[in-house]
């Protein structure tokens, strides 16, 4: 653990932040898929299985642009998820050309336990922190937001 130690010795302003939210995200997907292993479901499934139970009967459209990710992307990620049971996919009756995505029974089982592991990681990374949990929520949501709009 070379690198934990490298970062610890170094003054939090010198490390930029993109390293710094790179290296919470990379960690994030790492503990969410070595907690989520028996079920066969990595990075980017976990967050659309997230996206997906918290939006109810989004489109595929509408789940990239949430997250800012790529419609190959979502896509691929789609089919697999929709392969493994996870969720379906219908065309809207109103909009042919727009398919809605919904979790199935299977699904809905398994965001029980990535709610639970979400939370669990949560509570951990807090536990050593001296901010309320709200305060830095909203400074890293305008981050994101600042983020996302400079890529525009």
């Amino acid at each position: 653990m070379d690198h934990i130690k490298k970062i610890e010795e170094t003054d939090a302003s010198e490390i930029p932040l993109g390293k710094l939210v790179l290296i919470i995200s990379r960690s994030h997907f790492l503990y969410l898929n070595k907690h989520l292993k028996d079920f066969n479901l990595k990075g980017y499934q976990i967050t659309m299985l997230f996206e997906i139970y918290k939006g109810k009967n989004l489109s595929q459209n509408e789940i990239g642009s949430n997250y800012n990710i790529d419609k190959g992307v979502i896509s691929r990620t789609l089919k697999k998820l929709e392969e493994d049971g996870f969720i379906s996919r219908e065309i809207d009756k109103d909009n042919r050309r727009r398919n809605i995505v919904s979790l199935t029974q299977k699904g809905e089982e398994v965001i029980e336990e990535i709610i639970r592991i979400f939370e669990e990681w949560e509570d951990e990374i807090y536990q050593d922190i001296d901010i309320e949990k709200d305060i830095l929520h909203e400074v890293l949501k305008k981050v994101a937001l600042k983020s996302i709009a400079m890529c525009k």
